[in-house]
């Protein structure tokens, strides 16, 4: 009981800590997680597969239906990279592993937060009365879903690297 104890509170210490640097430092330019780069990014893959879309002040996306996709904070993946690198920074293995596993969770997180955004964009483009559910529910309830897979991929692969 110790142990999971000890995980727990550093689990919870780092994941407050990383929330309040976050929420006091973050800028919409950041690489990779920023706001603008978040859409530019997806803005760009739409394009690049058919919907023509423009950003609008930076963060908007203007859909050819005439709806706009506007994002915010919650929708970098960075919260859920706060989530799985807390998880993983509070497991009792070495840096190298724990480097791995943030580097690992970060791509996961980002390729699938890309595939989430464009699909809600699609569902706004031709399946705007599916777009709620869609977004709150079922990509919510995904991405929770491959933060525990990617845990549990990496802790299956420094098992192995151990035993080796």
């Amino acid at each position: 009981m110790k142990k999971e104890l000890k995980f727990l509170l550093i689990f919870l210490i780092i994941s407050s800590s990383l929330y309040l640097l976050i929420s006091t430092f973050y800028s919409e330019n950041l690489p990779i997680i920023g706001i603008y780069n978040i859409a530019s990014t997806s803005n760009t893959i739409l394009n690049y597969i058919g919907i023509k879309t423009i950003i609008i002040d930076g963060d908007t996306i203007f859909l050819p239906s005439n709806v706009a996709l506007k994002i915010i904070l919650e929708c970098t993946g960075l919260y859920e990279i706060i989530i799985l690198s807390s998880i993983i920074l509070a497991y009792p293995t070495g840096i190298k592993n724990k480097i791995f596993g943030i580097i690992l969770g970060i791509i996961i997180i980002y390729v699938l937060n890309m595939i989430r955004l464009v699909s809600i964009s699609y569902i706004l483009v031709y399946y705007t009365d599916k777009f709620d559910f869609i977004d709150r529910y079922l990509w919510q309830v995904s991405l929770v879903i491959f933060i525990s897979l990617t845990y549990i991929i990496w802790l299956k692969s420094i098992e192995r690297s151990n035993s080796s």
